[in-house]
């Protein structure tokens, strides 16, 4: 990963000069490097840090180095139980709204958008429909439920208490021990796919001191990031030969569609696809360019710069600059020049001619 980290980042780095160098000095600076921009924004509130530390003092620091397994389970299930109802309460944002307004919302756009993609074929898009309509939001309670069940059906025969440890360890890596990262997964039990969101994710926009608004608006790019990998280039590959073919030419890089970094980025274009329908059908319009720009920080603040050995997420520069700013229903709403040579952006038509909205 190291390696083709390295030689796509050199592609990429050609790619982001040649844009730059070929748009007008009257561009807005959002229209040039958003990523830069959007990393101007500070955080006004720091409730995720401090809720975190509260949380370890109430709950894991009175867990002995000893423990047993069912120690460790009570402990993460009153921890990441709190975390949720004092995220809910901060938010104002409660689990049957998260559903409704973010999950339910982002798989419906998603679902709509395949019915009427001409890039798509007709029968690859009922496919891919009919996958995105089979996937399920769980709890924290029912991801827990969900993979105990799935071991113990798979033969496992530890015993269910070190079982649902192991499982709450699972959970962890993703969302940490408190349930407070910036961050959601995707994965599959038994043949049901579903999406598990932590609690941090709402979190994140709101310590920046977004609306409630823009606290959905924002999860509802990773919500549609991880339904997107229900239909990803691992599960579609045939959906991604243009876009594949794309990537590769503006950066130079063959690497650049290898397995696992393929699948975020056409992940990545389902997020930008559904954030770009929630901010154009917002309650009284779509916000000003501005406004939509701080919605993509608040989205994307917490992704990584660096492209880690064991991470198949490429650097946020790219997928801010990239797989969101170019998406060319984003590209609108931040009133930039239209997508195309020589300010590409890549589609699953391939790139995008000029003047060309999707």
């Amino acid at each position: 990963m190291a390696i083709g980290g390295k030689s796509w980042s050199i592609g990429f780095g050609v790619l982001l000069v040649a844009s730059t160098a070929a748009l007008s000095q009257d561009v807005p600076a959002r229209c040039v490097n958003l990523r830069a921009v959007v990393m101007e924004l500070t955080k006004k509130t720091d409730y995720a840090t401090e809720l975190g530390e509260e949380l370890d003092q109430k709950h894991w620091r009175k867990l002995s180095a000893q423990h047993t397994d069912e120690a460790l389970v009570a402990t993460f299930r009153a921890a990441t139980g709190e975390a949720e109802t004092r995220v809910g309460a901060l938010t104002g944002v409660s689990h049957a709204d998260f559903r409704r307004l973010v999950f339910d919302r982002a798989k419906s756009m998603l679902i709509e958008q395949l019915k009427r993609d001409p890039a798509l074929r007709p029968d690859l898009r009922d496919q891919m429909a009919e996958r995105l309509a089979r996937v399920r939001l769980y709890t924290v309670a029912q991801y827990i439920d969900a993979m105990v069940a799935y071991d113990l059906k798979r033969g496992y025969s530890s015993p269910e208490p070190t079982l649902r440890a192991n499982a709450y360890r699972r959970y962890m890596a993703s969302c940490g021990r408190n349930g407070l990262s910036p961050n959601a997964f995707y994965d599959e039990a038994d043949g049901i796919p579903f999406v598990v969101a932590c609690a941090g994710l709402l979190l994140e926009p709101h310590d920046y001191g977004g609306s409630r608004q823009d606290v959905l608006d924002a999860a509802i790019f990773t919500i549609g990031h991880e339904l997107g990998h229900a239909i990803d280039s691992s599960s579609y590959p045939q959906a991604y030969s243009e876009m594949a073919g794309c990537f590769r030419t503006i950066t130079g890089s063959t690497r650049v569609w290898d397995p696992g970094i393929s699948d975020e980025i056409s992940a990545d274009h389902w997020g930008a696809t559904v954030l770009a329908e929630a901010l154009r059908t917002r309650p009284g319009g779509p916000p000003a360019p501005e406004e939509v720009a701080k919605v993509i920080a608040y989205a994307s603040n917490a992704m990584s710069d660096e492209w880690a050995d064991d991470s198949p997420h490429p650097p946020a520069v790219f997928r801010v600059n990239q797989a969101i700013a170019r998406h060319p229903a984003l590209n609108q709403l931040l009133r930039c020049p239209d997508p195309g040579l020589p300010n590409p952006t890549c589609t699953l038509r391939g790139i995008a001619p000029e003047g060309w909205r999707h």
